[in-house]
């Protein structure tokens, strides 16, 4: 039955009056006595989820537990939920646990002021039989605590390390709950010995600032005295000594890392590197330090290819192995373009210690929620044939070929095209009275930025008048605009408001005013895209531009380029709250319009099937034009996926046909009506021939495990010698190492050249 809203005041009234007669009072007389900051009454640790409505914006409920207990004002140590007297103290019970779960508190009570419910959450245990009155002392839980979870006194020790709290600021910056957890199990994961982790936290959470944390306990407590933090990119190692890092290099034990000076710079105790600072192609300057000099290296965007067992920057890892090593990133994956579970993870049962996801952070608060509005371009649905004779910018003759969305800016440009891009734009701001919003265009190369910098200063002349900073490209190879770069992220600074980029502002750069995201590039990789529109999920409530008050609570992608597909792989968390579709003369939407969806609640999209046949035939007329083309392409998941447009529709054809088939069936199937061939018919035919009788029993083992993977997984990523790191193998004993040295002598071309005989074989 529900409660009418007198009914519900007079709840309240009654719990808040049974709190303060009956709970707060033991509370306070057994956890405030030494010192009052191990008490937070109404914690609320959410800030409530945006919530957009047409042109409204408000916030949801935040979550809040009547009572957070800490050890020492720093560990958070117990739950309490309180409910009104004459109230059943098990009315609380499921809430508490939810929230301590949430929260990775170990001990959860819920109270009604007389009766007193224990649920410990380190053994599962519930006691249910006590009072309040039997409510634990803080050295009585902490105790329980360590016996329970068999903490050493080095472990206590270093658990037991205060954050950093800067207390010269009036509201000083504290960790947020999902932050203080990726801490604390860090903390105890490094405390039980474990020396290669990772943490996945959404971009916009605050990576660095937890980062920081970490670092800050490990060497005050002298756990760890030489430490690295690796990026990739200046402007990360940057904003990392200038931001969170910061209280480091004022107490000047924070450095910069040069190649010049490496040798120079060993008296210090915090240092942030550039890969390529450490690594070039004439030299490697990290072995002029010996191997043990780091003994804690954090490693931002891990995602990179750092963790890459080929890549030239995991020798940095490997020669500085005996470093504890921590992962960053927002995007965990062990694929062919990103890999670090297998490396990080191996001693925490290869998952990462703690995840906190893009959807989380929305749902939180903490995140910002976005629509999506996709334009269909004329020339991108009906294609693009050169007219007769016309000339690339070299002067040779342009193939006379009908070019399709994803040749634009690449194989192709078409300035028309371009042109219709950047007016869009221009009137999608001006529609949306938001000229003045910061905004990011992704543009597939330098090259398409140019030109679209010249385009969208024609069409805004008026405010480039104004400030000829309006518009700005900011890209790796011009240094004016990276110089502007600072200028764009900060709150409070007007100019530039437009950046047009490629790929340089795509990760790592923090901006928390960005309103408006233009992705006018083909994004294939689910960790760019995830990463690009990154750029526009932070929360700046407050922040002031010509002493004007502003806040930016949600921002819209603008897609030229179908990418929005991604938002369909199951890969893929915290889906935009619209997609609405626009056509090239089409009116923008105001506010945000609601899900279209069908009778199933899916969004509804274009016809896909007619989609991606038109996309394949356009590409190769026949069939034998594919097949042909396939054979001899060297990224042949690459090239099938560019021709199927979205693995969420590669799912769907595999389920309709019933069993396993490769990605080269589906082109066939959909594009040519050829009959498909399942995985263990192609598995047949590497059996019947000769290849796998020519090897000896190790090798011949190895091969069949990798095949037996393809009955359910893409040939092309069985290829690569990540391979090795499945688990099957784990189970078998063998490590990748084992397998290279003991099974291919050492060569992992010898692996690569048996593994091509075998695609020969297959297709």
């Amino acid at each position: 039955m529900q409660l009418t809203p007198e009914e519900i005041a007079e709840q309240q009234k009654n719990e808040e009056n049974t709190k303060k007669k009956y709970i707060t009072p033991i509370i306070l007389e057994r956890w405030g006595k030494e010192n009052s900051d191990n008490i937070i009454m109404e914690y609320y640790f959410t800030d409530g989820r945006v919530n957009i409505d047409g042109d409204k914006v408000s916030r949801g409920d935040k979550k809040k537990a009547d009572y957070l207990l800490l050890f020492r004002g720093n560990i958070p140590l117990a739950l309490v939920e309180a409910k009104g007297i004459g109230h059943s103290a098990m009315e609380g019970y499921q809430q508490v646990l939810a929230y301590a779960e949430i929260l990775d508190i170990p001990f959860a009570y819920t109270t009604n002021g007389i009766d007193l419910v224990e649920e410990d959450l380190i053994i599962h245990q519930n006691n249910d039989k006590l009072r309040m009155q039997d409510f634990p002392y803080p050295e009585e839980l902490w105790g329980r605590y360590i016996k329970e979870k068999g903490l050493s006194e080095d472990e206590v020790r270093l658990i037991n390390q205060p954050y950093y709290i800067d207390t010269s600021k009036a509201k000083p910056k504290k960790p947020r709950y999902y932050q203080r957890i990726a801490i604390n199990r860090v903390i105890d994961a490094i405390a039980q010995g474990k020396n290669r982790m990772l943490l996945v936290m959404a971009t916009g959470t605050g990576k660095t600032f937890t980062a920081f944390q970490i670092v800050w306990r490990l060497w005050k407590s002298r756990t760890k005295k030489k430490i690295l933090y690796l990026v990739d990119r200046n402007a990360l190692a940057d904003q990392t000594m200038q931001k969170d890092f910061k209280p480091f290099v004022d107490a000047g034990i924070m450095v910069k890392m040069k190649s010049a000076n490496i040798k120079k710079d060993t008296a210090y105790e915090v240092y942030t590197a550039l890969y390529q600072q450490l690594k070039s192609k004439d030299k490697d300057y990290y072995k002029e330090l010996p191997p043990n000099f780091f003994d804690m290296i954090i490693v931002d965007e891990c995602h990179r290819g750092s963790a890459d067992l080929d890549s030239n920057w995991h020798e940095i890892l490997d020669y500085f192995g005996s470093a504890t090593q921590l992962g960053l990133t927002a995007t965990p994956k062990e694929t062919e373009d990103v890999s670090n579970i297998n490396y990080f993870c191996a001693e925490t049962n290869d998952k990462p210690l703690y995840t906190y996801s893009l959807k989380q952070g929305i749902e939180d608060g903490f995140l910002a929620p976005y629509r999506v509005i996709s334009v269909e371009l004329n020339i991108d649905k009906d294609g693009y044939r050169p007219p007769s004779g016309k000339l690339d910018i070299d002067g040779n003759p342009v193939e006379n070929r009908v070019y399709t969305q994803k040749d634009f800016d690449r194989t192709i440009v078409v300035e028309e095209r371009q042109e219709i891009v950047a007016k869009r734009i221009t009137d999608y701001m001006r529609e949306n009275d938001c000229r003045y919003a910061k905004t990011i265009v992704f543009c597939e190369n330098i090259d398409h930025a140019d030109a679209m910098v010249l385009k969208l200063k024609n069409l805004n002349s008026d405010l480039v008048q104004e400030n000829s900073k309006y518009i700005m490209k900011i890209t790796g190879d011009d240094e004016i605009g990276k110089a502007e770069l600072e200028n764009f992220t900060d709150p409070n600074t007007k100019y530039p408001v437009i950046a047009v980029t490629s790929k340089l502002m795509s990760t790592g750069v923090d901006s928390e005013t960005c309103e408006l995201i233009v992705l006018d590039k083909s994004i294939g990789s689910m960790t760019e895209f995830k990463q690009t529109i990154g750029r526009g999920t932070r929360i700046n409530e407050n922040f002031t531009i010509d002493e004007e008050k502003k806040s930016k609570l949600h921002f819209t992608i603008l897609d030229f380029r179908s990418n929005y597909h991604q938002f369909e792989d199951p890969e893929f968390d915290g889906e935009p709250v619209a997609v609405t579709e626009v056509g090239e003369n089409g009116s923008f939407p105001k506010g945000s319009p609601q899900k279209e969806t069908d009778e199933n609640g899916n969004l509804i999209k274009q016809n896909m099937d007619s989609c991606v046949k038109n996309n394949i035939l356009t590409e190769y007329p026949t069939y034998q034009d594919f097949y042909i083309s396939f054979k001899a392409s060297d990224d042949k998941d690459g090239m099938t996926m560019d021709l199927l447009l979205e693995r969420a529709y590669v799912r769907k054809i595999s389920e309709a046909v019933g069993y396993y088939i490769d990605k080269f069936d589906i082109v066939g199937l959909v594009g040519y009506e050829q009959p498909p061939k399942s995985k263990e018919e192609r598995l047949k035919k590497v059996y019947d021939s000769s290849i796998l009788n020519q090897l000896d029993i190790e090798k011949r083992d190895i091969i069949v495990t990798i095949l037996n993977e393809y009955k359910t997984e893409d040939f092309s990523k069985l290829k690569d010698i990540t391979v090795f790191n499945l688990p099957v193998f784990k189970e078998k004993g063998y490590t990748s190492m084992k397998i290279l040295k003991n099974v291919f002598s050492g060569n992992k071309q010898n692996f690569i050249d048996l593994m091509k005989q075998i695609e020969e074989v297959l297709y």
